[in-house]
C-alpha cells in the first residue's frame, strides 16, 4: 500500500511538472497559482486512474486500428474533463488539449521507464 501511495505522489508531481511545462508553452492556463496546478494534477491523476481504463476498453477497436495513436485523443479528452471539473484550469481548444495529453503521455512514459529501472535495481 505504501509503495502505491509513493508512486501516486510521484506521478502527481510529474503531472504537475508536465502541466507547468504545457502552461509555459502556452497551451493551458492555471491562474499562475501553484496550488491550482497541484489540484489540476490531482484531478488528472484521479481521472487517469478511474475513467481512462474504461475509455481504453470501450475504444479498443479504434486503438488497435490506429496502432495506439487513438490514445492521444483519449488523453486530450481527459485534459478537457479536467478543465470542465476545475474552472481555474483552462485549455484553449481541443487540439491544445490533445497536445497537452501527448506531452503528459510522453512524460509519464519516461517516468514509467525510470520507475521500472529503479525498481529493478532495488530488488
Amino acid at each position: 500500500m505504501l509503495r502505491q501511495l509513493e508512486t501516486f505522489i510521484m506521478r502527481l508531481c510529474v503531472n504537475a511538472g508536465a502541466l507547468w511545462l504545457a502552461a509555459f508553452i502556452g497551451l493551458i492556463s492555471y491562474g499562475d497559482n501553484w496550488v491550482n496546478l497541484i489540484i489540476a494534477a490531482f484531478i488528472l491523476g484521479i481521472l487517469n486512474a478511474l475513467i481512462k481504463p474504461l475509455l481504453v476498453i470501450f475504444t479498443l477497436p479504434a486503438i488497435v486500428l490506429t496502432l495506439g495513436l487513438f490514445t492521444i485523443f483519449i488523453n486530450g479528452f481527459i485534459i478537457v474533463l479536467v478543465s470542465w471539473l476545475f474552472n481555474k484550469f483552462t485549455v484553449g481548444s481541443f487540439w491544445s488539449a490533445m497536445l497537452v495529453g501527448l506531452l503528459i503521455g510522453l512524460v509519464n512514459y519516461i517516468v514509467t521507464i525510470l520507475i521500472e529501472k529503479l525498481g529493478s535495481t532495488r530488488e
